[in-house]
């Protein structure tokens, strides 16, 4: 089979993983838990997520995309890759249970602190998987890692449901988002069955250390850009309001998320295949745009018109005045989808987006 039929049947399994844990999260859990708890519950989840998602920018330095793209499948390397990745998961926990006061004494809400700490695990488990998974998607497996996604979130769904019913409040957002990566921890590492030994040999990890800085700085930027605004807005407005916008920008990703993310996680392995053919690489990006394109700009378009009966069915009356935000961050989501596809073909190059 042609890198570009597997690239396709890949991407139509990774969209059908992404939209029925899209399904499961918005249709089901989310309204749920926003009917139950309220904005200022989750903006409260929210203070707490800061830090973990400030710190998994460092994650894995960038490891894992560069070791689906590189053509050394020796034990040696993904041994130290992955002893690698279990050294910074633990010491990005460490450094996360540590500043949890720090970011509460930020956002001026003592609360946060037991929230963050609870979640400083999350971020060490989300490193450790990330090389189990690149070997899935190097030998792409995606209709494993799409079985891994759909269980976790139902998993988690259940689990978040489950505390809410029971009275945990802000507890269930933040069961919910720990039990995520537990689950997918356990299954990445049981199906991948990455081939390891009981060796350290740096020299088999250095030649793709480059790679992995300039992605680290590039999805720094990234996540200063699109998560500056929450830093600031949980800083000076306080837990409702950023409870309201973090699930205003939530719902805008869905284009980006479905779409380019399902296709883009797809693609990469096969453009990191072909790496040496640009003129391969320059068709498929032509080709991915624009059926990216296809897809998400209408979306974005509807999500903007139809933001308010979309916020009364999906999260209630009481998150109503999310709707004009919504709307306006709409076309954002169609913008971040484009961009997507040109990095997935940096990186296959070897470059930051």
């Amino acid at each position: 089979m042609g890198q570009g039929r597997i690239a396709a049947r890949g991407a139509a399994i990774n969209m059908m993983a992404i939209a029925i844990r899209m399904f499961l999260n918005v249709i089901v859990t989310l309204p749920i838990l926003a009917r139950m708890l309220g904005p200022d519950i989750f903006g409260l989840a929210a203070m707490a997520m800061t830090l973990i998602m400030f710190l998994s920018v460092f994650g894995d330095i960038g490891i894992a995309p560069a070791l689906v793209r590189s053509r050394d499948t020796s034990r040696a390397l993904w041994s130290t890759a992955s002893w690698t990745t279990l050294c910074i998961g633990l010491a990005l926990t460490l450094i996360a249970y540590v500043s949890a006061p720090f970011l509460a004494a930020f956002y001026g809400e003592p609360q946060v602190t037991p929230l963050a700490r609870a979640l400083a695990g999350a971020i060490g488990l989300q490193v450790v998987y990330s090389v189990p998974i690149a070997w899935l998607q190097r030998e792409q497996r995606l209709a494993t890692i799409a079985i891994i996604d759909i269980v976790s979130v139902v998993i988690s769904s259940v689990i978040a449901l489950g505390l809410a019913f029971s009275g945990a409040g802000v507890w269930a957002i933040i069961g919910q988002q720990l039990s995520i990566p537990v689950v997918k921890c356990l299954l990445a590492v049981i199906t991948a069955k990455v081939p390891l030994e009981r060796r350290y040999e740096w020299k088999t990890i250095e030649p793709i250390i480059g790679f992995s800085i300039w992605m680290t700085a590039s999805t720094f930027v990234t996540f200063l850009n699109r998560q500056s605004d929450k830093l600031l807005i949980g800083r000076y407005f306080g837990t409702d309001a950023l409870g309201l916008y973090s699930r205003a920008y939530q719902l805008v990703q869905l284009p980006n998320q479905i779409i380019s993310q399902g296709i883009g996680f797809a693609a990469y392995p096969a453009m990191a295949k072909v790496q040496d053919d640009r003129v391969w690489l320059g068709l498929l990006y032509m080709k991915l745009t624009g059926a990216v394109s296809i897809f998400a700009i209408p979306t974005a378009a509807f999500l903007c018109v139809a933001a308010e009966p979309l916020i009364l069915v999906l999260l209630g009356p009481k998150w109503i005045e999310i709707a004009q935000t919504f709307s306006l961050l709409a076309m954002v989501g169609a913008v971040q989808a484009l961009n997507s596809t040109a990095t997935n073909v940096q990186k296959a190059l070897g470059r930051g987006n």
